[in-house]
């Protein structure tokens, strides 16, 4: 008979190791990849319970995470909120947001489904800030968004 316990441990280990590796990293490098799994990992959780175990598809998850981690960020920098607040009201902006757009798109069958998750990802795009994002982004070098790596 297999135990429950170390299935039902190893994500409060993994929780727990992740939020004491900035603490004990020295590397600013490693801790800013660590960062970018962790939030890899978690966009690709919210696939797997819903491509997995729902099987349904989702063609506008990455529009939500947008709206999130852009709400998140422009309440932190812009604003000064605190940031474990800014990511909640990102979280909480992205909800609510997906709630506006599913329960209409809950009405929807078929190719019609299909095209209004898209959508959403072109409307969140087209925005005023997230172009002038986009186009900051493209305007930067890749190399000063990543720390670099020193032995």
């Amino acid at each position: 008979m297999r135990r429950a316990l170390p299935g039902a441990l190893s994500p409060v280990l993994f929780f727990a190791a992740a939020m004491a590796a900035p603490f004990v990293l020295s590397n600013q490098y490693y801790v800013s990849v660590m960062t970018l799994c962790a939030i890899n990992a978690l966009i690709v959780l919210g696939l797997n319970l819903l491509l997995g175990f729902a099987g349904q598809i989702s063609l506008g998850h990455a529009a939500f995470f947008g709206i999130g981690a852009y709400a998140s960020a422009i309440l932190t920098t812009t604003y000064a909120w605190p940031i474990w607040a800014g990511m909640l009201a990102g979280v909480c902006l992205a909800a609510a947001v997906a709630w506006l757009i599913g329960v209409p798109a809950l009405k929807l069958h078929g190719h019609y489904l299909a095209v209004a998750a898209p959508s959403l990802v072109w409307i969140a795009r087209s925005a005023r800030p997230v172009r002038e994002a986009i186009r900051l982004r493209e305007s930067a070098t890749a190399s000063a968004s990543v720390p670099a790596h020193k032995k």
